[in-house]
């Protein structure tokens, strides 16, 4: 087995300062306990069926862990104390979770954790997702592709993609990808790129929107779910087309194109390929029943 290492930071502290900040950072205390014990009791549970004793300890627990003053805290203290406060919000439907979100991206940035930023930004993403909170997975998702963007270069945002995509995370990707393509790095080949993925994407997705069965996990009916609330079925077979249309107008400008985009060329045609056998046996159907 092998390992790539990619955007590291080098660690300021001495070897001590970093023993004890993974200490700190892998403890957990009592009331972190409690709320990780109540975060899995009403796991996509509705916020209203929250029994009254346990409402009332989860606004002892946020008031605590709003009021602790982490200035002088470790990274990893910082962090867990932001998750800490969105598993709250998750637990409760609160308003709160956006600003949290947005600390949350706020420190990876400011901390030169680039790849966290693409990684664990889409991990709270789909959480929000998966508990039905569309508004506010919409609110993030837009947060988290304007923060990708701005610290991640296009190639480290494709190859993320291509990993994400194989996870079946699609409609987020979709969205960074189209904003991926705008970037003042991603002309040419790698434009196509963002755009041929993209169009896969959303292909995968409107065949799971079409046909739930092929969801597989309650992640990714939940994804389908949330794209559909979107965009509509409608609304989201013409984005696909629009932005395959878009993908196979860039790739015949290119010059030389690369072994990756020729291989993504063909999945676009595969791609066109079914979508014409669909149509041949949708046809078919209507002549036999006349």
């Amino acid at each position: 087995r092998t390992a790539r290492l990619s955007n590291f930071a080098q660690l300021k502290q001495t070897p001590e300062e970093a023993e004890r900040a993974v200490s700190q950072f892998a403890r957990f205390t009592d009331k972190e306990l409690k709320l990780r014990e109540l975060f899995s009791k009403y796991w996509q549970e509705d916020p209203d069926k929250i029994e009254d004793a346990d409402a009332r300890l989860l606004e002892q627990l946020r008031a605590h862990f709003e009021s602790l003053d982490v200035s002088t805290k470790t990274l990893g203290e910082r962090l867990k104390r932001i998750n800490m406060l969105m598993q709250l919000d998750w637990i409760q439907a609160h308003d709160a979770l956006s600003e949290h979100f947005q600390e949350y991206l706020h420190i990876l940035l400011s901390n030169d954790l680039n790849q966290m930023v693409l990684t664990a930004g889409l991990e709270v993403i789909g959480t929000t997702i998966e508990w039905g909170q569309f508004h506010a997975a919409d609110e993030l998702l837009r947060d988290w592709v304007k923060s990708a963007t701005k610290a991640c270069d296009a190639e480290s945002i494709l190859a993320f993609a291509q990993t994400q995509i194989k996870r079946r995370h699609y409609w987020p990707i979709a969205r960074l990808l189209e904003e991926c393509s705008k970037l003042h790095n991603a002309r040419g080949g790698k434009r196509f790129e963002a755009l041929a993925l993209r169009s896969i994407a959303l292909w995968e997705l409107s065949e799971m929107v079409k046909d739930p069965s092929k969801a597989r996990t309650n992640r990714t009916v939940a994804h389908a779910g949330f794209a559909s609330w979107s965009l509509g079925t409608e609304g989201l077979l013409t984005t696909t087309h629009e932005s395959m249309a878009e993908a196979k107008r860039l790739f015949a400008r290119l010059d030389e194109p690369t072994p990756r985009q020729n291989a993504l060329k063909r999945q676009l045609d595969e791609i066109d390929r079914k979508v014409a056998e669909t149509s041949d046996s949708g046809s078919a159907s209507n002549v036999g029943r006349q």
